[in-house]
């Protein structure tokens, strides 16, 4: 909290204990007599300060803490997702909705977090249903705490360990090293991260799949640009004002500084108000586009062995075990 001319603040160390307390600046009730102030914890669990506003008749919120409802801890409960990016900032995992539509939907109370939709056939030994236990992805989202550390030679071992494993219920390999969570740790505390296609990624042979190079691509080729948008937006977007973006984004990395165009040009083009030419490619980046023997672009596999593999390895992806049919796809 940053001091201002509305309170006096106190800090009280002694025998007797530690406190902190407040009371409304003299000088400002001068101004404002009739000036309320109080302190609470909600059921959101954040720490706010409200003043009444006499004007509207109102509390406004005037500091809070933590300031952003998903920097509260287990804001969502056991497998819930909190995302900063949707209006009621709590989600389900895949495989899982909320314990209590009531206190989820109405209340607004996500602290009961979420609830397996199906339950696991691990103990169950009759499988005469078509059933059976998989591992469903969760992509760009923060690990839980407190994992187990299991020594392996991949992930395939990884994904067995856990899946033969009743009391697991999610792992995650990166950076060679197998993490899982059993029953007796609800994943807590999940936060989705907002981020879109990476600028580059390893393939499995070992090879950099450089995404710069495929846009460039698209703008010198006259190619489809819209399949350089992130796949979440479902193509939605208007042609004109992307292939302008792009543009002007390659003109901003031009090798020669005099090339470039200053921050007012920038804006002028992206407003339309100056026409945008066609950029000529970068020296850095012409060496993936006129080499065969060198040019290695972003690619997305249709094959669904390799989206599978890609989902496994990657750094911000976790596999939370769920229940599916056996001859399902």
């Amino acid at each position: 909290m940053r001091f201002n001319n509305f309170y006096n603040y106190s800090f009280i160390s002694d025998k007797n204990g530690r406190y902190f307390t407040y009371d409304i600046s003299p000088t400002f009730l001068e101004k404002e007599p009739q000036f309320t102030s109080r302190f609470i914890i909600d059921d959101s669990g954040q720490i706010k300060q409200l003043s009444w506003l006499y004007s509207d008749k109102a509390w406004f919120q005037f500091w809070s803490a933590p300031g952003q409802p998903c920097q509260v801890y287990a804001y969502c409960g056991a497998f819930g997702s909190c995302s900063e990016q949707t209006q009621s900032f709590c989600g389900c995992v895949p495989g899982f909705k909320p314990n209590s539509e009531h206190s989820w939907n109405l209340l607004h109370d996500h602290s009961g977090g979420c609830v397996r939709e199906t339950q696991l056939q691990c103990e169950n030994n009759s499988l005469a249903n078509g059933e059976s236990d998989r591992f469903l992805a969760n992509h760009d989202i923060t690990l839980p705490e407190h994992p187990q550390t299991v020594p392996v030679r991949n992930i395939t071992e990884c994904k067995t360990i856990c899946l033969n494993d009743c009391s697991c219920t999610a792992y995650t390999y990166e950076d060679s090293a197998c993490s899982i969570w059993n029953q007796n740790q609800n994943l807590m505390n999940l936060q989705q991260l907002a981020k879109g296609r990476r600028n580059c990624e390893q393939s499995e042979d070992g090879e950099l799949n450089f995404f710069p190079t495929w846009a460039v691509n698209r703008i010198a080729e006259g190619g489809d640009i819209l399949s350089l948008l992130d796949h979440r937006l479902d193509g939605n977007a208007d042609v004109e004002e992307l292939s302008r973006m792009l543009k002007v984004a390659c003109w901003c990395i031009q090798d020669d500084e005099n090339h470039r165009p200053s921050m007012g040009q920038v804006v002028q083009m992206l407003e339309g108000i100056v026409d945008v030419t066609q950029p000529p490619v970068p020296r850095s980046l012409r060496i993936f586009v006129d080499n065969e023997e060198h040019r290695i672009i972003f690619t997305e596999s249709s094959s669904s062995q390799s989206k599978q593999t890609r989902k496994n390895t990657s750094t911000a992806s976790s596999q939370i075990k769920s229940t599916t049919s056996s001859t399902s796809s």
